[in-house]
């Protein structure tokens, strides 16, 4: 049986993600939104 991967977090590391055969999902499509929620909550 193969060992499931593991999640990734608090590993910034992708080479070491890599290496390990960890999870990884690019977030990048979500920081627009992250911002606009902060900006919105901080009123900036």
């Amino acid at each position: 049986m193969t060992k499931p991967k593991r999640i990734p977090y608090g590993i910034a590391d992708y080479r070491r993600m890599r290496q390990d055969d960890m999870y990884y999902v690019d977030k990048a499509a979500f920081i627009p939104l992250i911002e606009l929620v902060y900006q919105e909550e901080v009123g900036t």
